[in-house]
């Protein structure tokens, strides 16, 4: 009798447990948010990310797809991160915090263009508890 009964309250509070974890993912209010701006000056562009968070983030990343004849310069950013581009990178490059600059938080970087026009793609990726979250930021036109 004793191992019903024992099953039963394990099922009850394995059901408890899994439902409560599934319904306050569902219905979380935390949210990320982020916007872009440009500037231009002679074929130098400065491209700020502002990212706004609420809640809890245990890790965050930006990658930032370069377009073919586009090169990082530089950046400068509220907290620095523990990986960071180097100055004549190309094509994919990565800025990884563990710990989370405070929200809201700025990423400024600068890329020279030889193109005409080119479109930058970006995505934070951040971690909220055992998820792995992505945001994909509006694209950036090169236009000079």
């Amino acid at each position: 009798m004793f191992r019903f009964i024992d099953e039963k309250w394990l099922t009850i509070f394995v059901l408890t447990v899994f439902l409560t974890i599934q319904v306050s993912s569902v219905y979380s209010t935390d949210q990320l948010t982020a916007t872009n701006s440009v500037n231009y000056s002679n074929e130098i562009f400065s491209i700020n990310s502002s990212i706004q968070y609420t809640g809890p983030i245990y890790a965050i990343a930006i990658s930032i797809f370069l377009p073919e004849n586009v090169i990082y310069i530089s950046s400068t950013t509220n907290s620095k991160p523990i990986i960071q581009p180097q100055k004549g990178d190309m094509g994919t490059i990565e800025f990884i915090w563990l710990k989370p600059p405070e929200s809201p938080f700025h990423l400024n970087y600068l890329v020279k263009s030889a193109s005409q026009s080119a479109i930058i793609h970006s995505r934070v990726t951040y971690r909220r508890l055992n998820e792995e979250l992505h945001y994909n930021l509006p694209e950036i036109k090169l236009i000079p």
